[in-house]
C-alpha cells in the first residue's frame, strides 16, 4: 500500500515530492473561470487505484463527493474539479492521496492454467516459501501462496502467462522488518490481463524491461538464489488487490483495507496438463502452444509464429535496456561492475580502483560509478530533512559505505568522489528542483562530470528510485545519467547559473513559469570559458562570483535566498581566516627571522668558527632581513577583523622595527670588519661581546 503525502493549494500546488518521480501522482491545473481541476498521472505501465479526499475552505466546491476512489490507467485521468466562488479568496485546499497497484474488483479466475517457470522439458522439484513480512505497516496477506522452483544457477526463467512488465530489481538488497531480516534478490512483477500480478523472486539476472509486453513462455530472467538455504532456484506468486467494495456515491470507506489476495495457482506440465502441484514431488515443464496462444487474439498469434520462427537474440540487463547519448548498451558495464567483490565496496579507493582495472573509457568508468550508487546505496528516509551542504566532504562519503543509505548529498559526494579518483573531472552542484510543473521546497544536490570533453549532468539520488509512503522503493533509471542540459534544466534548477552547462542560462522565474527554450536574444554566456576561469580562481574569488552570479539570476524563493545568505556569511567567514592566516605567516615569518638573526649572533660570539667566507656571512643577514620585510609586507596586506588583532598587528610592527634597530646594527659591523685585512679582523671581536636578540 502506497501513500501520497499531504498537499496544499494558494492557487497553485505547493508538493513535497522528495525525489524523483513517484509512479502516481496529483496534479493541479487552474482555469480563468474559477475553477480547478485535481487530475491524476499514472507513471507506470498497470492500472491502479487512488483515492483523494480534500478538506474545503470557504468558498470552494468539489463537482463529487468526497473522499472519491478511482481505477487510472496509465497516462492522465482527470478526478474532480473545485470551483471557487470568491476568485480572490487566499484559503488553502488541503488534501491528501493514497493508490495502490491494480484494479477495483478485478474477476481474477483460480482455475486458469499456468506454464511452469522452467524450461520446455525441464525438471524441477517443488517446495513452498513461507511469508515474511518486509514492513511493521504491511497488512497480513489474505491466502498467502507461493511456489519455489528448484533450479540450476543461471538457468533460464521462463514467463508463466502473457502480460507486461510493470517492476523489477536488479540487485541484491538486505531489508528488515517485523523483526525479520531477510535478502531481497532480484525480481521481476509482470501484470497480466485479469489485473493480477505475476511475481518472479530470486533471480540473477533478468531479460526484461518495465511497459515491454512478454508471451507465456518468453525468457524473463535467471535463476538465482545460489546462496538460499533451498539452493538455486526461482519463486513465483500471482496476487491481486482485494478492497472494501464502492458504495453508489463511490465512494470506499478507505484504502488502507487493501490486501494482497494471492491464487491458488494450476500448472500444466508434462505430467499432467493441468494440476494443483504439491511440495516435494517432481515435475517437468511444458510449454504448450494451445496454452501461450491462449489470450492472444489473431493478430498476436500471427506475430508469435512469427517470432518463434525467428527467436530474438537476448541480452542479459542489469535493469531496463538502457541507452545513453552515444547509443551504446551498458549492459555489460553494468553486468561486471555489479560483479565487484564486497570488500571494494567499503572505501572509493576500492571502487575508484576496481572500475580503473575493468573499463577504460570515461563513459564506461562513469557508467560504472552511477551503476554502482544506483543499485547499493538506499535512500535514507528517516534522515531526508536533515540535509547540510556544509557538513564535511569526508563525512558525507562515509556514511553511504558504512551505512548503504544516504540522502541527495551523500549519493552527489560519493558520485564526484569516485569520479574524481578516476580522473573525471566532477563536481557537486547544488540547487532546487521542480516536478508536476512546480518547484520543492527543500534543496537538492546532483551532479556534473565532463565525459570526453563535453559537461554532462547526473542526478544518482533521482536515479535510484523514489520515496512514497515514508518507504524508499528502489527503480533504477536511466533518465537522471548523463542527461543533456538542455533537458535536464525542466527539472533541476541550479543556485549557480554557472553549473546549467547553457550558453543561454535560465533566470529562476523563467524556471518556475517552464519558459525553458533557448533565449538566444540575451547576451551570449560562454560556461566553458566561465568554468575554466572559476577552476583557476581560489576559494575567495570562487565564492564571491559565486555569489554574483546568484544576486544576477533572481532571489525568487527562500531556498536561494538562504544559499545566498551563506555564501555571503562565507566569504566573510573565508576573508576573516584569510586575515588570520596572514597575520599568523606574518608573525611566522617574523619568528623566523628572529631565529636566523640568534643564529647570527651566536656565530659572531663563537668569532665566526667554524669558518665561512665572506658571501655566506653576509647572506646568514639577507636572510634574516627577508624574513623581516616579508612580515612586514604581509601586514601591510591585513586588514584587522577586531581590537585584539588590532593590538597584535601593532605590537608585532613595534617588534619588527625594534629587531630591525638590532639589525642594522650589525649590518654596520660587519660592513666594518668585512673592510678589514683578515689580520685585523680577529681584533675587532673583542670590541664587543654581543648578545642574543
Amino acid at each position: 500500500m502506497k501513500t501520497g503525502r499531504l498537499l496544499a493549494l494558494f492557487f497553485i500546488l505547493c508538493t513535497s515530492a522528495l525525489f524523483s518521480q513517484n509512479p502516481v501522482e496529483i496534479g493541479i491545473e487552474g482555469d480563468p473561470n474559477g475553477y480547478f481541476q485535481i487530475y491524476c498521472t499514472n507513471r507506470d505501465f498497470c492500472n491502479y487505484i487512488v483515492k483523494v479526499d480534500a478538506k474545503l475552505g470557504p468558498g470552494m466546491k468539489a463537482s463529487l463527493n468526497l473522499p472519491f476512489r478511482k481505477e487510472v490507467r496509465p497516462g492522465r485521468t482527470d478526478l474532480f474539479r473545485v470551483t471557487m466562488n470568491n476568485t480572490n479568496t487566499t484559503s488553502p485546499i488541503k488534501y491528501s492521496y493514497t493508490y495502490a497497484e491494480g484494479c477495483i474488483d478485478p474477476v481474477v479466475s483460480p482455475d486458469f492454467i499456468y506454464l511452469l517457470p522452467v524450461g520446455n522439458g525441464k525438471e524441477t522439484e517443488v517446495f513452498l516459501p513461507g511469508y515474511v513480512r518486509t514492513n511493521e505497516k504491511e497488512p497480513d496477506p489474505k491466502d498467502w501462496y507461493a511456489i519455489g522452483f528448484k533450479m540450476g544457477y543461471g538457468d533460464t526463467v521462463y514467463a508463466a502467462r502473457r502480460g507486461v512488465v510493470v517492476g523489477y530489481t536488479d540487485t541484491v538488497q538486505t531489508k528488515s522488518g517485523g523483526g525479520v531480516s531477510m535478502v531481497e534478490a532480484p525480481f521481476v512483477e509482470i501484470v497480466h490481463g485479469d489485473c493480477s500480478f505475476g511475481k518472479y523472486e530470486m533471480l540473477s539476472g533478468v531479460f526484461v524491461s518495465p511497459g515491454q509486453s512478454v508471451e507465456a513462455g518468453d525468457p524473463i530472467g535467471l535463476a538465482g538464489g545460489k546462496r538460499d538455504p533451498k539452493g538455486p532456484h526461482v519463486r513465483f506468486s500471482v496476487h491481486y488487490n482485494t478492497e472494501n467494495t464502492a458504495d453508489g456515491n463511490n465512494r470506499a470507506v478507505s484504502l488502507a483495507g487493501i490486501q494482497w489476495a494471492y491464487v491458488p495457482l494450476v500448472f500444466c506440465t508434462k505430467e499432467n496438463h493441468k494440476t494443483r502441484i504439491s511440495a516435494g514431488n517432481k515435475y517437468s515443464g511444458l510449454q504448450s502452444d494451445s496454452l501461450i496462444m491462449l489470450e492472444m487474439n489473431k493478430s498476436d498469434i500471427k506475430k508469435w509464429k512469427k517470432n518463434k520462427a525467428s527467436p530474438r537474440s537476448l541480452t542479459l540487463k542489469s535493469g531496463p535496456q538502457y541507452q545513453g547519448s552515444t547509443g551504446k548498451s551498458y549492459d555489460e558495464v553494468d553486468m561486471k561492475m555489479l560483479q565487484i567483490p564486497d570488500s571494494l565496496t567499503k572505501t572509493t579507493e576500492g571502487l575508484a580502483g576496481y572500475i580503473r582495472a575493468h573499463f577504460t573509457t570515461e563513459l564506461e568508468r562513469t557508467r560504472a560509478v552511477y551503476c554502482w550508487i544506483t543499485r547499493n546505496i538506499s535512500y535514507d528516509v528517516e534522515n531526508m530533512f536533515a540535509l547540510n551542504f556544509y557538513e564535511k566532504k569526508e563525512e558525507k562519503i562515509a556514511k553511504p559505505l558504512k551505512t548503504g543509505k544516504g540522502i541527495c548529498e551523500n549519493y552527489a559526494a560519493l558520485f564526484t568522489d569516485i569520479c574524481s579518483k578516476l580522473g573525471i573531472n566532477s563536481y557537486v552542484i547544488e540547487g532546487y528542483t521542480k516536478q508536476n510543473g512546480m518547484a520543492d521546497y527543500i534543496p537538492h544536490a546532483w551532479c556534473g562530470a565532463m565525459i570526453d570533453s563535453t559537461w554532462y549532468l547526473f542526478d544518482p539520488t533521482w536515479g535510484s528510485g523514489y520515496v512514497n509512503g515514508g518507504t524508499f522503493y528502489r527503480r533504477v533509471n536511466n533518465e537522471n545519467f548523463m542527461a543533456a542540459p538542455s533537458s535536464f534544466i525542466k527539472s533541476h534548477m541550479p543556485f549557480d547559473c554557472l553549473w546549467q552547462f547553457l550558453d543561454y542560462p535560465l533566470t529562476n522565474q523563467e524556471f518556475y513559469d517552464g519558459r525553458i527554450q533557448t533565449n538566444t536574444a540575451r547576451q551570449y554566456y560562454n560556461y566553458q570559458d566561465s568554468i575554466r576561469v572559476y577552476l583557476k580562481q581560489d576559494h575567495m574569488e570562487q565564492l564571491a562570483a559565486s555569489a554574483r552570479r546568484i544576486e544576477q539570476a533572481g532571489i525568487k524563493n527562500s531556498l536561494i535566498f538562504d544559499r545566498l545568505q551563506h555564501l555571503k556569511l562565507e566569504i566573510e567567514h573565508t576573508r576573516q581566516n584569510n586575515t588570520i592566516d596572514l597575520f599568523n605567516t606574518a608573525v611566522t615569518d617574523y619568528n623566523n627571522g628572529t631565529n636566523r638573526f640568534n643564529d647570527f649572533i651566536r656565530y659572531r660570539n663563537k668569532q665566526f668558527m667554524p669558518h665561512k667566507t665572506d658571501s655566506e656571512i653576509r647572506g646568514m643577514m639577507d636572510a634574516v632581513e627577508n624574513y623581516f620585510n616579508d612580515a612586514k609586507s604581509k601586514l601591510a596586506g591585513v586588514t584587522p577583523p577586531d581590537e585584539k588583532t588590532a593590538a597584535m598587528m601593532v605590537q608585532l610592527s613595534k617588534s619588527i622595527a625594534d629587531t630591525e634597530v638590532q639589525l642594522a646594527e650589525q649590518r654596520a659591523w660587519l660592513k666594518k670588519y668585512f673592510s678589514k685585512p683578515a689580520a685585523e679582523r680577529k681584533y675587532m671581536f673583542y670590541e664587543n661581546i654581543q648578545t642574543k636578540f
